[in-house]
């Protein structure tokens, strides 16, 4: 039965808060379930007491009327009047009695009243406190938090920048232990060829010592207006005449870059010309054009910016890959793993970095004399502008930003602000064994 009523006060009087939000503040009253029976105990009991006066003094005065109008009727009955005034003043007394006991209830309630407001003043103010006491720990509690997620971030910044600067040390030795042996073997090859060179030059100067000179054939003269297109016969391969040919027909202006190369050297002295029988001796203008040439090759762009790839699409007119119509493509694209890495094809400086419209992520490098390399549809750009770059070094990981279809980089070469084929470029570079290791 105790546990019946229990549940039933617990669901007729569960615990109440009360929020008051002044001033931007929000306080918070808690009404317990003991104080709610307590008010409404309290309420019942007035409730009760007031009908009953109530009751009572409306029966008081019908009983008065009633004996007035007995009065009147029996004046003539002193006796019976008596009786019944006496009757009637003991009812009042009882009356009066019963509202003196329900007077001296009432102030008890309301004492009891007042006590319990003045406990509930004391419960806020506390509450007030203790409010202001947890809003002091939160403000201490957000600052040490920011605190430690402030050095938090910059210890992992640190650790990703020591980590960046590692990974790219370890690339950079392996670049260059790759780059050494690919000089030593390219060393070792040039001089070899420069002995069968030297070898083929003295044998011709002891001919032509021997031999009076022989006027050229007239196919042979135009031959030779050409700059060194045929292959050396002395190196068994490509030489150094295919090489300029195939540059030639790359749109590159051969004789502005020799010249831009090398400066004739300071000579003079007053002209004696030669007699009509005097012999000519060999001169050292094809000597001095190929070391030049030989020069310009080592600051060309000659090799390929990935070490391994598949050639997707070539340098000029092509069917566009997305919307199938004919086109103009101003570099060529080739395709590789994603996040290969993409290489410098020649020692340059950085011009640009970022996005640029349908090329998504490119890097822009400045070989000079008029020569520009691009690089597009980078994931990732691993140079800044104005770094200056020795040959081959990564510049950025293959992605496919931008306007593409798949994993590949867009290479371009411009000369002079014109695209002109990479793909010369890379045939002449296989003929000299440039490439990316």
């Amino acid at each position: 039965m105790i546990e019946q009523m229990r549940k039933i006060g617990d669901r007729l009087f569960p615990e109440r808060q009360i929020l008051v939000r002044s001033r931007g503040q929000v306080s918070c009253w808690t009404i317990s379930q003991g104080l709610q029976c307590t008010v409404a105990t309290s309420l019942v009991v007035l409730t009760l007491t007031v009908g009953y006066l109530a009751v009572g003094y409306v029966r008081v005065g019908h009983v008065a009327r009633v004996k007035v109008a007995e009065i009147a009727q029996v004046e003539t009955s002193n006796s019976n009047l008596r009786d019944a005034i006496q009757r009637l003043e003991r009812k009042l007394g009882l009356a009066q009695a019963t509202t003196d006991l329900k007077s001296t209830d009432l102030a008890l309630l309301s004492d009891s009243l007042e006590t319990s407001h003045n406990e509930l003043v004391r419960s806020q103010a506390q509450r007030t406190i203790l409010q202001a006491r947890l809003d002091q720990l939160e403000a201490e509690l957000k600052t040490q938090t920011g605190k430690f997620k402030s050095n938090l971030d910059t210890a992992e910044r640190k650790a990703k920048d020591l980590v960046g600067e590692r990974d790219k040390a370890l690339a950079e030795r392996e670049r260059h232990n790759a780059e050494r042996e690919k000089l030593t073997g390219r060393i070792a090859e040039l001089e070899t060829k420069l002995k069968q060179t030297l070898a083929l030059a003295q044998k011709a100067q002891q001919q032509a010592k021997n031999e009076p000179a022989a006027q050229p054939a007239p196919e042979q003269q135009a031959q030779a207006k050409t700059p060194l297109t045929s292959k050396q016969a002395s190196s068994g391969g490509w030489g150094l005449g295919d090489i300029e040919h195939m540059l030639v027909t790359a749109g590159v202006d051969m004789d502005k870059l020799l010249d831009k190369m090398s400066l004739p050297a300071g000579q003079g002295g007053p002209f004696v010309a030669l007699g009509k029988n005097a012999k000519l001796g060999p001169t050292a203008s094809d000597a001095e054009r190929a070391d030049t040439l030989q020069k310009l090759i080592k600051v060309l762009p000659l090799s390929a910016p990935v070490p391994h790839y598949q050639f997707e699409s070539s340098f000029g007119t092509r069917t566009d890959p997305i919307n199938h119509k004919q086109s103009y493509h101003s570099g060529v694209d080739l395709s590789a793993p994603f996040k290969s890495p993409i290489y410098n094809t020649a020692p340059g400086t950085v011009t640009f970095t970022g996005m640029k419209d349908a090329y998504g992520r490119v890097v822009e490098i400045d070989h000079g004399m008029g020569i520009v390399t691009r690089y597009a549809h980078l994931h990732r750009i691993m140079v800044v502008r104005g770094q200056k770059l020795s040959a081959h070094q990564q510049i950025a990981q293959l992605g496919s930003s931008g306007r593409s279809t798949g994993p590949h980089v867009h290479y371009e070469i411009l000369l002079n602000g014109t695209a002109v084929d990479p793909e010369k470029f890379l045939e002449a570079g296989k003929s000299v064994q440039v490439s990316v290791k």
